[in-house]
């Protein structure tokens, strides 16, 4: 039987002034034993999907849906690791020295699972059905983020496209929008299927690696290899998704091995760390908790109302919250952009827990004399009151509520909740939908002094949907907050995207932040990816495709 030769280096390294020895010992391995290890094509595995109305992503909110169908569909550029644009079905582009033109050539010999080739007349369609069409795609807003909340969305000048042959293409922008390569991340569709019915009996179509073979109705969807994909084909040849009601049934099935792969959104997985058969892939969400400020009360008005929150958010442990609540599954923040751009830029902000600098702060406004609750008071005996809401039906939210609560008391300000249901498991349904609901419209209304919320950042960043004036009433921009001079910067990063630039005018959009302090960003979770011993493999999950590497992935031969 013919052997293969491995060998292997064994260094033995002697500290101090010993000189290095080293032994060499040859292991012998079969070519049996050594496929057993090795990558190999075949098999299939289980993903899990949540109940869903339709498999077309265009139109879908389901975000099992948005991941799985990437396995399906293609998109013009696609994000890496750090956040970054790479071209995914794009040979070269060239961006005019204006920056109002950008020009496509399509690579070479792309084809729909149907057998038909992909062309610039699909990109087009694709991209003028997702713009016109009444029911709007999670897409479009996508397109309203790289425009910016700082500046008019004409959703019919916004972006023009000018077809020259069946591979070159030329997009015509109204402005320079750092962000113009974002706004083609969404999936490519042949155009013959976009007049077809595209909500009901929807067929997927498109040009990924895998294509669909079967779909039964509420049990699975199948999807079987592209092998005429245009990339480096993927080891697996099947993909199951199994439907289930809820997340948490899906995270049951993976538990008692019905599926191979889990998304879990929560710190929950932290007790798969010492079990074998599991391997954890950890990724940055985008979700990031905030503490919001009312503007308009007027405690937080002015100079003093100022320093007031300036105090508050350094008075908040964010790691205490972070450590016991989330098990450390989370990133502290002071800065409400999500971490890929805080990293790329290099931002700072030096907002973070110093209880002491808290009290300076309280004592600069006139909050110098502790009563006999230990809160502190001004010479006219006024202490600092303020009720923080939240969606008390989520443990997650009252428990962070009740940490804040304790920080602000600890340096004199009468915090509270008036919320007088324990735990969230004394509540039924109805009473949960109805706190939702309250909370949602003390928010919009102004009824608050101070909120914790979550908000989705995306990747396309945006600090205009929480800060910019135009948001207030319309966007995320609870806290009533207008400053004309962040207002300006803010616009300005939507439409330059020189690298130097661009950082100078994050650092003065967060100097000016910092000062006024409409908002406390505290923290950004983490996510996982759950992945049974069958995959060999590393699929490097990211915020925008859980997927990402998935053609990395194998199974052994013996699990084949």
């Amino acid at each position: 039987m013919k052997k293969i030769i491995l060998l292997v280096a064994l260094i033995l390294v002697f500290v101090s002034c010993r000189r290095v020895e080293t032994e060499t010992e040859f292991v012998e391995l079969d070519k049996t034993e050594l496929s057993r290890i090795s990558p190999s094509p075949g098999g299939s595995i289980i993903v899990p999907l949540i109940n869903y109305e339709t498999l077309n992503p265009l139109y879908s909110n389901n975000s099992s849906i948005y991941y799985f169908s990437k396995l399906v569909y293609d998109s013009l550029f696609i994000y890496n690791e750090e956040g970054q644009i790479e071209s995914n079905l794009v040979e070269h582009y060239v961006l005019s020295p204006d920056k109002m033109t950008l020009t496509l050539t399509l690579k070479n010999d792309i084809f729909w699972h149907d057998g038909s080739k992909l062309t610039t007349q699909d990109v087009l369609d694709t991209f003028n059905y997702i713009k016109n069409s009444e029911i709007k795609s999670p897409y479009y807003n996508i397109f309203r983020n790289c425009v910016g909340n700082g500046n008019t969305f004409d959703a019919s000048n916004f972006l023009k496209m000018e077809i020259f042959d069946e591979r070159n293409i030329d997009l015509h922008f109204d402005a320079p929008y750092a962000d113009h390569l974002d706004m083609l991340t969404f999936p490519i569709m042949p155009s013959n299927q976009l007049n077809s019915d595209m909500t009901n009996n929807f067929e997927m179509i498109g040009s990924g690696p895998y294509k669909l073979k079967e779909v039964r109705e509420g049990i699975h969807v199948e999807l079987e290899r592209n092998d005429s994909y245009h990339g480096r084909l993927p080891y697996i040849s099947n993909v199951y998704a199994k439907i289930f009601d809820n997340e948490e049934l899906a995270a049951l099935a993976f538990e008692t091995g019905q599926t191979n792969i889990s998304l879990s959104r929560d710190f929950n997985w932290a007790r798969y760390q010492d079990n074998p058969r599991i391997k954890i892939e950890e990724f940055s969400s985008n979700e990031m908790d905030i503490v919001v400020f009312n503007n308009r009360k007027q405690q937080f008005a002015g100079e003093n109302g100022k320093k007031i929150k300036q105090s508050i958010s350094r008075a908040i442990n964010k790691k205490r919250i972070i450590d016991r609540l989330f098990l450390g599954k989370a990133v502290e923040t002071s800065i409400p952009v999500n971490l890929n751009t805080i990293n790329f830029y290099g931002l700072k902000s030096d907002t973070y827990y110093n209880a002491e600098k808290a009290r300076e702060l309280l004592q600069e406004v006139g909050y110098v004399n502790l009563n006999s609750m230990g809160l502190l008071e001004n010479e006219n005996g006024e202490t600092i009151n303020v009720e923080i809401k939240t969606n008390h039906s989520n443990n997650y939210k009252r428990i962070a509520a009740d940490f804040i609560i304790q920080d602000l008391r600890a340096i004199g300000i009468n915090a509270y909740s008036n919320f007088s249901i324990q735990s969230i498991e004394s509540m039924n349904s109805e009473q949960v939908e109805k706190e939702k609901s309250k909370f949602r419209n003390d928010l919009e209304t102004g009824d608050f002094d101070i909120a914790l919320i979550t908000v989705n950042l995306t990747d396309v960043v945006d600090i205009g949907s929480l800060l910019h004036t135009n948001s207030i009433g319309v966007g995320m921009n609870y806290s009533n907050y207008s400053n004309y001079n962040l207002d300006v910067l803010l616009e300005k990063l939507k439409l330059n995207s020189e690298y130097d630039i661009a950082r100078e005018n994050y650092l003065s959009a967060i100097e000016i932040y910092t000062e006024d302090m409409p908002i406390v960003p505290l923290y950004i979770k983490t996510n996982a990816l759950l992945v049974d011993e069958t995959l060999q493999g590393e699929i490097n999950p990211i915020q925008s495709d859980i997927y990402r590497k998935f053609r990395n992935m194998f199974i052994l031969k013996q699990f084949q």
